[in-house]
């Protein structure tokens, strides 16, 4: 499957996984099995990117 946008290839998915030229998750983003990226405040409240452990 591929996305395009203007004639332009932005995305494909297939059997070796999926390419994308920019991905924006609005939630979160599970990159393998084991981290996840989100964003989070801090006790301070300031704005952070963090990578958190969701395995077993």
């Amino acid at each position: 499957m591929s996305v395009y946008k203007n004639e332009e290839e932005v995305l494909t998915a297939n059997n070796e996984g999926v390419k994308a030229a920019n991905l924006h998750a609005t939630t979160y983003l599970i990159i393998g099995n084991y981290s996840r990226f989100e964003d989070y405040t801090n006790a301070d409240g300031e704005a952070r990117t963090g990578c958190f452990w969701i395995g077993d």
